[in-house]
């Protein structure tokens, strides 16, 4: 028994195998940017008046959606994992798997603060920056405060793929241990400068997705046993939310199971789709924001989003949400393939 206990908390990381994509996992992603959209359309303050029900929908979306989110993103972390042999390769590693973050991060920041401070000339604009100065010191310190702040996921993953590759060179690549570290962490109160406090809340899931990735066998394809009473406990937590402030963590590990079983018992040609949307996952977060911002702030000229106008809103934004980014990294890939790269 103790033999079996320490063969699973310091079970390390297989190395890397050449393999095709794997759609099951580029169609959770795909799903879950989804999510990610849908949770973009409406700023906790800009709220749809006599659509309640979206409202609900937000929060609970919001309740599980970016841990979700990092479960992949370890996942996805963990199956190209290379093995090292020094910390000059961990340094060339990181570097090259964070240049392509950080750019579109510090460029696209810029962008939104810019963008924002003349579009408030003309049209309505949620979360508005302040000064130039103070808002780019936000967006660099304290990114998840900024005006760009749904870029905080971008800098907390960069700090992962800078951070956990020397953490697994001198401990080993045992995601189980830190695992229990990550829990451990929770209990302390972090700042919120250099997305620290977002770090540490996140770090769980990100190693629960590399704890996931070795133990793939289980859960592909996931049995109905575990899918079914896993999926009514996510569903009842998520319910209880709307009465009961339920811990964040506790809906986001509850949804993990459920959500990879659900897309795996889609049809085969809508998983394709997702698929491909997953693949893409990054474009579409890099540019969703802009695009809804953009849209909204066009149609809030002709009219208001609030009854039943809101019906004709949300389709056009989940679909310009999703289907410009795409547009832009299609333009990019033909006109401009060293801008391509980064997003």
């Amino acid at each position: 028994m103790l033999k079996q206990i320490h063969h699973v908390f310091f079970q390390e990381i297989p190395p890397p195998k050449r393999t095709s994509r794997l759609l099951d996992l580029d169609a959770t992603r795909g799903f879950a940017i989804i999510l990610v959209v849908m949770g973009h359309i409406i700023s906790k303050g800009s709220v749809p008046e006599g659509n309640n029900w979206f409202f609900i929908l937000f929060k609970m979306i919001y309740q599980f959606h970016m841990p979700f989110f990092m479960v992949l993103s370890g996942i996805t972390f963990a199956l190209s994992l290379p093995i090292f042999r020094s910390l000059i390769e961990i340094r060339a590693y990181s570097f090259k798997r964070v240049k392509p973050l950080i750019i579109p991060f510090v460029a696209l920041g810029l962008l939104i603060l810019v963008g924002k401070q003349v579009a408030m000339q003309f049209l309505d604009v949620s979360n508005p920056p302040g000064t130039f100065v103070s808002s780019v010191t936000t967006l660099l310190f304290v990114p998840a405060e900024s005006a760009a702040r749904f870029l905080w996921f971008i800098y907390v993953l960069s700090i992962y793929l800078v951070l956990v590759p020397p953490i697994f060179y001198f401990w080993g690549r045992r995601p189980v241990v830190l695992l229990t570290v990550a829990v451990f962490l929770q209990f302390f109160d972090w700042p919120e400068v250099l997305a620290i406090r977002d770090t540490i809340t996140y770090l769980p899931f990100f190693a629960l997705g590399m704890v996931l990735w070795i133990h793939r066998n289980s859960w592909t394809p996931e049995s109905s046993w575990v899918f079914w009473p896993g999926t009514i406990v996510f569903v009842g937590l998520l319910a209880l939310s709307n009465y009961w402030p339920v811990p964040k963590w506790l809906t986001g590990w509850a949804s993990i199971l459920p959500l990879i079983g659900l897309v795996q018992r889609i049809p085969s040609k809508f998983q394709r789709f997702l698929g491909y949307l997953g693949q893409n996952s990054l474009t579409i977060y890099l540019f969703n924001v802009i695009v809804l911002g953009i849209v909204k702030g066009l149609l809030f000229l002709v009219l208001t989003w609030d009854g039943i106008n809101f019906f004709l809103y949300f389709p056009l934004l989940m679909i310009s949400g999703v289907s410009v980014p795409l547009a832009i990294k299609s333009l990019s890939l033909k006109w401009f393939p060293r801008v391509a790269k980064f997003i």
